[in-house]
């Protein structure tokens, strides 16, 4: 059976003039290698050295301007939601629709919130992404996603991604319910809540 050459030149006996020559090619490829690195070294310094004598065409002036991120709703100034009475079972909606006013696109937008008092742990909220709503109008809400099911605070300990505006003037609904978790420590909380939407470039 025929033996690979690794193995051949494992077992073949040594001989001292190839040793000599391996030996020599090892010195010869070292040397080369240092000679090609001083090589580059110095092409770089004649590069660099001699960038005064390229000459130039005449600059294109250019203009710069930052673009906008700009996203804005329907409240008109009003509280998502007032809730003087809030009791379990008794759920609360209220939808809002977003639009994208900004000039970068596309941009990602998401969701989180910042509560005061002690309510916040004993609210259950869903909020659902879709089209057709309006503030004070969720009538003609048509939801396509979930984005968020879980208690309050755990909003405010983390964000929600809302997904991505893609055109100008875009806009999207979302429907808010709220609550009360049925647990006898939630009687007599109180607090207040605002919802923060940021937009990032994508």
């Amino acid at each position: 059976m025929a033996r690979d050459l690794a193995t051949y030149e494992r077992e073949a006996p040594e001989d001292p003039r190839g040793a000599l020559r391996r030996r020599v090619a090892r010195s010869t490829a070292q040397a080369l290698a240092a000679a090609v690195s001083a090589l580059a070294v110095a092409t770089l310094v004649v590069s660099t050295s001699s960038s005064a004598l390229v000459r130039r065409g005449t600059a294109v002036t250019s203009e710069i301007e930052t673009g906008t991120i700009t996203l804005e709703d329907d409240d008109g100034g009003r509280s998502l939601v007032e809730l003087a009475d809030m009791a379990p079972g008794r759920p609360v909606t209220q939808c809002i629709t977003v639009q994208y006013t900004g000039t970068v696109l596309p941009v990602s937008f998401s969701l989180s919130a910042e509560a005061d008092g002690d309510i916040a742990e004993f609210v259950e909220i869903v909020i659902e992404r879709g089209d057709n709503g309006a503030f004070d109008a969720c009538d003609g809400f048509v939801p396509d996603e979930e984005v968020f099911v879980g208690r309050l605070d755990d909003l405010v300990d983390d964000e929600v991604q809302l997904g991505e505006f893609r055109n100008e003037n875009e806009t999207t609904s979302f429907r808010y319910t709220f609550d009360l978790a049925d647990e006898a420590e939630a009687a007599g909380r109180s607090g207040t809540v605002d919802f923060v939407r940021e937009a990032v470039p994508s």
